[in-house]
């Protein structure tokens, strides 16, 4: 069964081809051999994978030797023919190499167990909130849409945890900026996924399809604001 997230086409058709191509080879291996199958490998569009449900080798590949695996496949990368100095190129998704690494080992101290133990409450704060906002429903008897309270729980979270900023994204009459932009900003991604599916790299890179978009670009300026101290229109 393939679930479709939101109502973008693209995501229904990327996750039918992702279903298509695994789940028939996967039971195909299971009926033949008579067992749950650990682990088999497959080709897609050239590429060599292996797919396993083994523990040890996931161990190995997401902890263990978990530096030596510094590119991402490119259907999970979104800025080819992005400009230089984006944002966008500049996440653990998109380096490779040693960039990735530098990166990576820099980033690694925020995710430590203790750290993230310090997160809690702040979720707990927006989970509250959350509650609130969902009694309204509930008190007035109307349906409630979950895609877009879930999105607005799932931005509060973020803007909090991650930004330390409280942006009140439950407030429908005067939204903030960060959630204007951040809405935006997801707009235009929504083919991007299946674009980076269909495409090689190569191709990609080649047309420039995706460039410096308006919103991208307001982020990047306010990124390159705030590492110069000065005041943000967004946050």
């Amino acid at each position: 069964m393939v679930v479709a997230i939101g109502e973008k086409l693209s995501y229904l058709i990327l996750a039918s081809l992702i279903a298509v191509k695994l789940l028939p080879l996967y039971w195909s291996i299971v009926v033949t051999a008579g067992i749950f199958a650990a682990f088999y490998g497959a080709y897609t569009f050239g590429r060599i994978e292996l797919v396993t449900q083994d523990l040890e080798i996931l161990r190995h590949v997401l902890v263990k030797d978990f530096e030596c695996f510094t590119t991402r496949p490119d259907i999970f990368r979104f800025s080819f023919g992005s400009v230089k100095e984006s944002i966008a190129t500049q996440t653990l998704s998109e380096l490779e190499g040693e960039e990735w690494r530098r990166v990576r080992y820099a980033v690694t101290p925020a995710f430590t167990s203790l750290k993230m133990r310090t997160i809690i409450p702040i979720l707990n704060v927006c989970c509250k909130e959350l509650e609130k906002f969902i009694d309204n429903y509930v008190e007035s008897n109307e349906p409630i849409p979950l895609k877009d309270v879930l999105g607005r729980m799932t931005l509060d979270m973020i803007a909090k945890a991650g930004f330390a900023l409280d942006v009140n994204t439950y407030d429908r009459i005067h939204e903030s900026p960060f959630v204007y932009h951040s809405k935006e900003f997801f707009k235009d991604l929504k083919f991007v996924g299946l674009r980076t599916f269909l495409f090689p790299k190569e191709v990609l890179v080649l047309v420039h399809k995706r460039t410096s978009t308006k919103e991208e670009k307001t982020f990047t300026d306010e990124t390159h604001l705030h590492k110069g101290g000065a005041p943000s229109g967004i946050l």
